[in-house]
């Protein structure tokens, strides 16, 4: 609990879930670096899953998604918006013209607009993406 945003449990006396916790007015980045499944078809979009919510209903800020892939790419911006205080699902969606060919890492840096009285939580992420043609005629012919 050093850093911004905090690793906590939702209450670890009763619900022992995690999320990562920004306090009201944190504005700082996170960041991961992930490999990229060898099947990933470049002619589809890739989509970040965030499932999140706010601690009260004053703020709704956007959640900034900067995404980077390989080394010597161009860095792209996606948002999505978080209201509300129900643990809900948001999709962030990386256009196919943004992932290039060949790419076999990926940077996501995920930084929240001003919110400067609820504290957002995140309680989960993942990657979703489209499987190369290639990969699928394989999987059909097993």
């Amino acid at each position: 609990k050093d850093s911004t945003p905090i690793l906590e449990f939702t209450n670890g006396d009763t619900d022992s879930a995690m999320r990562l916790r920004w306090a009201a007015s944190d504005s700082n980045p996170i960041a991961i670096q992930t490999p990229l499944p060898p099947d990933l078809s470049t002619g589809a979009a890739v989509e970040l899953h965030v499932v999140a919510a706010m601690s009260g209903s004053t703020d709704s800020p956007a959640l900034d998604l900067d995404s980077f892939f390989g080394v010597g790419d161009t860095k792209v911006e996606d948002s999505a918006t978080i209201d509300g205080t129900a643990v809900t699902e948001y999709t962030l969606t990386i256009a196919a013209g943004d992932v290039p060919s060949g790419a076999m890492t990926a940077s996501f840096e995920l930084t929240p607009a001003a919110h400067t009285t609820d504290a957002l939580y995140i309680y989960g992420a993942w990657v979703e993406y489209t499987r190369t043609q290639e990969a699928r005629a394989v999987e059909t012919a097993v």
